[in-house]
């Protein structure tokens, strides 16, 4: 999905997750190219379900953040990137997304 071949990365991704049902990495990568794809609903349930099968995976967390800030949901998102910061403090990545969120959240009109 990194080469723009989306969707067949979502297919191999699909058929790799058949044999490794267990493996929430692929999930995690799932998730990654329902969000290049544009499709955020996809992609949260992926994170929810790589979150489920190991729930300290901080990029997990960080990744369904970002999901959840491109729907406009940044208070379920700053959960998230907090999430991701109990349990990896050095993932600054998540501080970056944590910022940018808190920013949206805090200057848009109610």
């Amino acid at each position: 999905y990194r080469i723009g071949r989306v969707e067949e990365a979502i297919e191999v991704l699909k058929k790799g997750i058949k044999v490794f049902p267990d493996l929430p990495e692929l999930y995690n990568s799932l998730g990654n190219a329902y969000s290049i794809a544009g499709d955020y609903d996809r992609a949260i349930e992926a994170y929810n379900k790589a979150i489920s099968l190991r729930p300290e995976f901080s990029i997990a967390y960080n990744n369904l953040g970002n999901a959840l800030s491109a729907k406009g949901l940044y208070g379920q998102a700053i959960s998230m990137y907090r999430k991701a910061l109990e349990i990896d403090p050095t993932n600054t990545l998540a501080y970056q997304n944590l910022q940018r969120a808190m920013g949206y959240l805090y200057s848009s009109p109610r």
